[in-house]
């Protein structure tokens, strides 16, 4: 079993793909799931509890070895300290049979310690090494947020362990499937910002769910469900940019009363692929996949709704993907806002004379988000941003705290309890 967990270490350390995507062609025990994800979230953490072990450094299986072992000792209860120091000498023999003594000895000496876990006292590197950061994006959260909000964002990423859903109103009412997870003892909660939201409160596999083959829900967080909500109503043929895995362009679908076009476009075949299932499977009506790079797209129409979910450095869903803050590198922040600003001037092009264009990310760094924004409208006079506050599906919501001068759509995770997102409506002026 953690030869198994070994493997998988392994592959993601020697490759660029997030452990989701691994884990997803993966037959795991809730055990192993959670042995990987814990110590893939906690990396930088466990590395600096083993350091201060190490006469030398080591790296490949062994380092993985110990780090694993450092994450059951500190956090799996269930398992035996013994046991979890015989396996990890167990392994190291198979991998590295001269290194045998050396991990025993380091497990063996932290035991002794009583486990004792050791941080920096500096702020900034005491918050790296607590939830693990690196050291420049602890910093960028800092100087956009400030040490106290970035210590509760940190804290709120690593507990966050809900599930939103979104239930397909096309196939049954929100009110019956809550009936249905009362009846199944499942908890649950809703929020009456959007109508089709509820969260699920317990750890549980989404496809053992209640109705997933039915298609009676999409696996979509709350502030994603606002963002989508933004397009209401749909009037006239709307372009979901990006589109995979097809959460958005399933819900436009799912309140398109009057049948206007809907295309999705998408650069990958292989993600494609994925928004055709979630199609079926949801029973999504009257939509056009586009299998095209959207800077280069020559559509012969205009569009009267451009949903623009853009490549972003995805730092407010970070609970979500923990390996985001290992993957991103500090200069993949600048090609990201020129990507960005491409795009929207490339939207700009595609939109009908009275159209709208929905800009969304999943970032909470401001320089992709308002920074992008601002300088995009600076050299497009024509267009402005949209007051949100204006639009009547948004007058359930109490806690304007979540828009930024009612324009822009900004929810902080703490405080508002979902994703870190923004979002904000342009329109000709």
């Amino acid at each position: 079993m953690r030869q198994k967990i070994l493997e998988i270490f392994m592959k993601w350390d020697n490759s660029s793909f997030y452990i989701d995507h691994l884990l997803e062609n993966e037959e795991l025990d809730a055990f192993s799931y959670r042995i990987v994800k814990g110590v893939i979230e906690k990396l930088y953490f466990l590395d600096y509890q083993i350091d201060g072990y190490l006469r030398n450094s080591v790296s490949g299986e062994i380092l993985w070895i110990l780090r694993m072992a450092f994450y059951e000792l500190i956090f799996n209860n269930s398992a035996k300290d013994y046991a979890v120091v015989n396996e990890a000498v167990n392994l190291a023999k198979i991998y590295d049979l001269g290194k045998k003594g050396m991990v025993n000895g380091v497990l063996r000496n932290f035991l002794r310690d009583n486990k004792k876990i050791f941080l920096p006292e500096e702020k900034k590197e005491y918050l790296s090494v607590k939830y693990s950061f690196p050291n420049w994006l602890t910093e960028l959260f800092i100087e956009n947020y400030g040490i106290s909000k970035t210590e509760r964002l940190f804290e709120y990423f690593e507990k966050k362990r809900y599930t939103d859903l979104r239930i397909n109103s096309k196939k049954i009412t929100r009110d019956d499937y809550m009936k249905k997870l009362t009846e199944k003892g499942v908890s649950f909660s809703y929020s009456n910002l959007v109508p089709f939201h509820i969260r699920i409160l317990e750890p549980i596999k989404i496809k053992e769910l209640y109705g997933f083959e039915e298609g009676f829900f999409y696996v979509q967080d709350l502030a994603a469900q606002i963002i989508s909500s933004f397009v209401a109503p749909i009037s006239g043929a709307l372009l979901d940019v990006g589109s995979a895995p097809g959460g958005k362009i399933t819900y436009f679908s799912q309140i398109n009363e009057q049948n206007f076009p809907l295309y999705a476009i998408e650069s990958s075949k292989r993600r494609i692929k994925k928004i055709k299932q979630n199609i079926e499977r949801l029973g999504a009506k009257n939509i056009e996949i586009i299998n095209a790079n959207f800077l280069s797209y020559e559509p012969e129409l205009k569009f009267k709704h451009i949903f623009l979910d853009l490549p972003c450095s995805g730092l407010g869903v970070l609970s979500k993907k923990i390996d985001i803050k290992y993957r991103l590198k500090k200069e993949d922040i600048a090609s990201l806002v020129e990507i960005q600003r491409k795009m929207l001037k490339k939207a700009f092009s595609l939109l009908d004379e009275d159209g709208e264009i929905v800009y969304s990310t999943c970032t909470l760094n401001n320089i992709e988000n308002l920074g992008v924004i601002s300088a995009a409208l600076n050299k497009n006079r024509e267009f402005e941003i949209f007051d949100l506050e204006k639009k009547k599906y948004l007058h359930n919501s109490e806690d304007n705290d979540i828009f930024i001068e009612g324009k822009c759509f900004a929810p902080f995770p703490p405080d508002a309890d979902m994703d870190g997102m923004f979002a904000c409506v342009i329109k000709r002026r």
